[in-house]
């Protein structure tokens, strides 16, 4: 099976898991949504981190994709 999967982390100074869901995973996940081709995601909050997984149709310039997803980041 071919899948085109980037993962992305943003590290934090808030405190808690749940500081970390609400504050910056949640709105970078309503962010990344809008990201073309985007096929899933996933995302994981712990203390001071935020992990997103998405995974893109096949057909997804990647390069691309690698840029949207970096201004995107900068701006939250």
């Amino acid at each position: 099976m071919n899948v085109k999967i980037i993962k992305t982390g943003k590290v934090e100074t808030v405190s808690t898991p749940e500081e970390v869901e609400e504050q910056v995973t949640k709105p970078l996940e309503q962010s990344m949504a809008t990201l073309n081709n985007i096929k899933g995601l996933s995302s994981t909050s712990s203390e001071n981190f935020s992990m997103l997984m998405m995974e893109f149709e096949m057909e997804t310039n990647m390069d691309g994709v690698t840029v949207d997803i970096l201004q995107k980041i900068q701006t939250h």
